[in-house]
């Protein structure tokens, strides 16, 4: 009975060796496939780290260099900044004077059109003297007076001569002015001795030179004169000049 014990006991031990041969061997098999999924992924890994590690050192240049360049442009920016500054104050300087120098020439434009419309005033009185009476203003000459009388005499002759004309006055009929501003000028060149040559002495009129002949000496007259009138008045080199 014992034998058949010992028997039974060491066939069971049998049986359970080899469950636990086999236990053991299927254990082995999933550890090696275990090791080797392990070992696959670590290589994937290991080159999803070197991928990594390459851009991180790529960012890692890009940002040093985007440092560096940051470094100049607020470098830059801040010269910029200082020379606008420096600009600005220059240009706020001429604007300061431009404003000065603008008043001031406002000012002497608000001037120049008060005298110009004090001297316009006076310009249309002067003219509108010289268009009512032209005869009372005559330049102040001696000699352009007796050549005045001279010719007038004997334009008087001649007239007389002639009978085509009434006798004249010795006051040059001059063309009246026209009504506008600035005002016309009136300059006469005549012979004082009759000559005719390059070198003849001519005598000057302006209108600005003027002075009122007294009524003893000069016969006035307060109306135009008539066209036989103009006709017999013949004065050499007679010419407008616009002042």
């Amino acid at each position: 009975m014992e034998l058949l014990d010992l028997q039974h006991e060491n066939e069971d031990l049998r049986a359970r060796l080899q469950a636990a041969t086999q236990a053991i061997d299927k254990k082995a098999l999933e550890f090696i496939d275990l090791e080797k999924k392990l070992e696959e992924e670590r290589g994937r890994m290991t080159c999803e780290l070197e991928k990594l590690r390459e851009r991180y050192d790529r960012l890692l240049s890009n940002h040093h260099r985007l440092s560096k360049l940051n470094h100049e442009l607020e470098a830059r920016l801040l010269e910029t900044i200082d020379a606008k500054n420096a600009e600005k104050k220059v240009l706020c300087d001429e604007l300061e004077a431009t404003k000065s120098k603008l008043a001031d020439c406002e000012r002497r434009l608000s001037v120049v059109s008060a005298e110009r419309n004090r001297y316009k005033d006076d310009c249309s009185v002067a003219v509108n003297l010289l268009q009512t009476n032209p005869d009372q203003f005559l330049p102040q000459n001696p000699k352009l007076q007796q050549v005045l009388r001279g010719t007038a005499s004997r334009n008087s002759d001649e007239s007389r001569a002639n009978g085509d004309c009434a006798e004249p006055s010795i006051v040059p009929l001059f063309p009246a002015f026209l009504p506008t501003f600035p005002p016309i000028g009136l300059s006469s060149m005549l012979d004082l001795d009759g000559s005719t040559g390059p070198n003849a002495p001519r005598s000057h009129i302006q209108g600005t030179d003027t002075y009122k002949i007294p009524n003893s000496s000069t016969p006035s007259t307060n109306q135009r004169p008539t066209s036989a009138e103009s006709r017999c008045t013949n004065f050499k080199g007679t010419v407008l000049t616009e002042i």
